[in-house]
Parts: C-alpha cells; sequence; structure tokens
C-alpha cells in the first residue's frame, strides 16, 4: 500500500513542479507578440483556403463540362462522316446502276470546275474594286477630317482674336468717355 501511496504523492508532486515551471515567465513579451503576429499571418493564410477551393471546385467542374461537351462534339462529327460516307457509298452505287442502264451520268468536277474557277475570276475583279472604293473612301474620310480639324482650328483663333477684339473695344471706349468728360468746361455759378 505504501508504494501506491508514493506513487500518488509522486504524480502529485510532479504536477505541482509542472505547475510552477508554467508559471515561471520563461516566455519573454517580444517573443509572445511576435509569436502572436505569426499565427495572424497564418489566419489570414487560412482564411484564403475556401476561397481558393471555392475557386478550384468550379474549374474542375467547368473542365469536366467542357471535356462533356468536347466528347459529345466529337461523336456528333463522326456521326456525320459515318452519314456522309455512307450517302457518297449510295451515291456511287446509284451511279454504276446509270452507267449499267446505258444513261450518261455528269462527271464531278468537269463543266462545274470550269464555271467555279469562271466565278473565282469575277469575284476576285470584283473583290479588288472594291478594295479601290475602300481606299478612295478612306482617302476622302482622311481630307474631310483634316478640313474639319482646321475649321475647328480657325474657329478658336477667331474666338480668340474677337475677344482681344472686344477687350480693345471697351478699352478705347473708356478712354473716350474719360476724355470726352475731360473736355467739358466746368462751369462756375
Amino acid at each position: 500500500m505504501s508504494l501506491q501511496w508514493t506513487a500518488v504523492a509522486t504524480f502529485l508532486y510532479a504536477e505541482v513542479f509542472a505547475v510552477l515551471l508554467l508559471c515561471i515567465p520563461f516566455v519573454s513579451p517580444k517573443r509572445y507578440i511576435n509569436a502572436s503576429l505569426v499565427l495572424n499571418i497564418f489566419k489570414h493564410v487560412v482564411q484564403t483556403y475556401p476561397v481558393l477551393l471555392r475557386r478550384l471546385a468550379s474549374l474542375l467542374s467547368q473542365q469536366a463540362t467542357l471535356m462533356a461537351s468536347n466528347e459529345a462534339f466529337q461523336k456528333q462529327a463522326e456521326g456525320a462522316s459515318d452519314a456522309a460516307r455512307k450517302y457518297m457509298e449510295e451515291n456511287e452505287k446509284l451511279q454504276e446502276r446509270l452507267r449499267e442502264a446505258g444513261l450518261e451520268v455528269p462527271e464531278v468536277g468537269g463543266k462545274a470546275k470550269a464555271s467555279a474557277e469562271e466565278e473565282n475570276k469575277t469575284l476576285k475583279g470584283e473583290v479588288r474594286q472594291l478594295k479601290d472604293e475602300l481606299d478612295a473612301t478612306k482617302k476622302a474620310l482622311q481630307k474631310s477630317d483634316s478640313d474639319v480639324k482646321a475649321m475647328k482650328k480657325q474657329a478658336e483663333n477667331l474666338t480668340v482674336e474677337y475677344d482681344r477684339l472686344l477687350e480693345e473695344h471697351a478699352k478705347l471706349q473708356v478712354s473716350t468717355q474719360l476724355e470726352t468728360q475731360d473736355a467739358k468746361p466746368l462751369k462756375l455759378g
């Protein structure tokens, strides 16, 4: 029994020693303030984690939808190419049947190719003509812009000159009024 009480007493004395050790101010106030500043910095960093996680989740969902739409477009393109291939095969079979029946089948690219080249030439001529017209209108626009700027500058200069002439006119009126008042003789009663 005394061994048990010795263990309990040892534990209690160790606890009292630990409490007294913690009561000693071994952490200076400067260190404590620096440590609290570091904790505040980490607090701000930790507060940004939900924003980052939300952004990451939104980007992942956008990427998933883009991948799904990409797969859908790819399947649609494959379906369209399969349908085009099927129609081309059917067209070839029909052309063979027409040839077997003795009917003429027009070649793809014969007359149509020549007419396409002619159309291409006419379109190139129209494009050239439109480019020339565009250049002419650009030059006319630049000329009209420069004319407008010149007129604005001339109008500004005219207003400045008009203001100067008004001031000069006012000064001349004041001086003539003073001269007429000085020229009147004084009447003595």
